[in-house]
């Protein structure tokens, strides 16, 4: 295998980590009361020091049970959640946590529990919103989307109501609406869990 340039690195990942505070209460009226006073801290980490580096062009997946830190980790590097280590940059130059407007129109992310499509109404009409939202031409948006329904084989789903389609469907769907506002198709970057379905990708 031929080696590869530095600048085909489009995500550089050195010691990410995310540790959540919570707090315990003990059970009763009188932990209740005591909770108003003194609470318990407890830390909880999430993500514990994740380096990895991916290159223009693989396809990634993050597997692991549920609480792994897979979902944490694709929040930290669309800026949704912030680090509590470490530093994630993408395409060279882009520190994930700042979420600058240049690099989120570069992404995108689906989730399986987070709808972006209006249930009520045809996948079409949430695309025509996303185009107006991240302002992008008629012409490329139709090519971007015809290109993109044809190679899920959901063409003809584009104008049936979501709460119609079947979960396989709408998540299809779900897909099409990033795909169409970053102009990706193929390149992707995601985590598939138990009761999930993550997708991530960014172009240059």
């Amino acid at each position: 295998m031929p080696p590869q340039d530095a600048g085909d690195e489009i995500l550089s990942v050195v010691g990410l980590s995310k540790t959540y505070v919570t707090f315990r209460k003990s059970p009763g009226v009188i932990g209740t009361l005591r909770a108003f006073f003194r609470r318990e801290e407890v830390l909880v980490p999430a993500v514990r020091e994740l380096t990895m580096s991916i290159r223009r062009g693989e396809i990634v997946g993050l597997l692991g049970p549920n609480g792994a830190g897979k979902t944490t980790t694709l929040k930290m590097l669309t800026g949704l959640v912030r680090p509590s280590a470490g530093i994630a940059i993408a395409f060279g130059k882009f520190d994930t946590s700042r979420r600058s407007a240049e690099y989120l129109t570069r992404l995108g992310m689906v989730m399986g529990q987070r709808n972006q499509l209006n249930p009520d109404l045809p996948a079409a009409d949430s695309f025509k919103l996303a185009q107006a939202i991240y302002g992008i031409p008629e012409s490329r948006c139709q090519r971007r989307l015809d290109t993109c329904l044809a190679l899920f084989g959901v063409t003809d789903l584009a104008l049936t109501p979501v709460r119609k389609l079947s979960l396989g469907e709408r998540m299809k769907m779900e897909l099409q609406r990033w795909r169409k506002t970053t102009g990706v198709c193929r390149r992707k970057v995601g985590q598939t869990g138990r009761g999930s379905r993550v997708g991530m990708a960014g172009n240059k």
